[in-house]
C-alpha cells in the first residue's frame, strides 16, 4: 500500500473508533436515564416484596450491566497500558460469561414454571444457554495485547484472531 492509502485507512479506522465510542456513551446515557425513571417502580415491584432467588438474580444482572458498561467505557475512552487493557478485557469476558450464566438460570426457571414444573426441558434450555458462557470464558483465556502507538495505545484481541490476521497478511 502507498502512503495515501495507509493514511486513508488510518482515518477510516479512527472514525470507526469515534463512532463506536459515541454509541457507547449513548448506551450509558440511556441506561442511566432508564435507571432513573424506573427506580420507583422497581422498588415497588421487586424490592418491597422481600428478597428471593429471582430478586437476587435481577440484582446480579444489574451489577453485571454496570460493571460491563464501566469496563467498556474505561477501555474505549481512556489510554490504558497494554497490561491493564488485557486485564480489563479478561475481566470483561468473565463478567460477560457470568451475565450469560445468570440469563441461562433465569430462562431455565421460566421454562420450568411455564412447562408445568417439568425439569427436563429446563435442563436442556439451561445447558444450551450455558454454552455461551463457556464460549465467553474461553475467549477470556485466549486474550493477548499488542502495543501500538498513540492514539490507540493497545490492541486487545484473541490469540486466534491475531493468528488468522497474520496468516492473511502472509498470503
Amino acid at each position: 500500500m502507498s502512503a495515501p492509502e495507509d493514511e486513508q485507512e488510518a482515518v477510516t479506522l479512527l472514525r470507526s473508533i469515534f463512532t463506536d465510542n459515541c454509541f457507547l456513551v449513548a448506551a450509558i446515557a440511556f441506561y442511566v436515564f432508564d435507571r432513573c425513571i424506573c427506580a420507583g417502580r422497581e422498588i415497588d415491584l421487586i424490592w418491597s416484596r422481600g428478597y428471593s432467588l429471582v430478586s437476587g438474580f435481577y440484582a446480579l444482572l444489574e451489577v453485571f450491566t454496570v460493571l460491563c458498561l464501566s469496563l467498556t467505557a474505561a477501555q474505549n475512552l481512556l489510554y490504558l497500558d497494554c497490561k491493564v487493557a488485557v486485564s480489563a478485557e479478561i475481566a470483561l469476558q468473565i463478567i460477560t460469561a457470568s451475565y450469560n450464566a445468570v440469563i441461562a438460570v433465569i430462562a431455565a426457571l421460566r421454562v420450568y414454571a411455564v412447562n408445568g414444573r417439568d425439569w427436563r426441558l429446563s435442563i436442556v434450555v439451561f445447558l444450551l444457554l450455558l454454552l455461551r458462557s463457556g464460549y465467553d470464558a474461553f475467549q477470556g483465556i485466549n486474550i493477548i495485547g499488542v502495543a501500538v502507538p498513540r492514539p490507540v495505545g493497545c490492541v486487545v484481541e484473541t490469540a486466534y484472531s491475531v493468528a488468522i490476521a497474520f496468516y492473511i497478511l502472509r498470503q
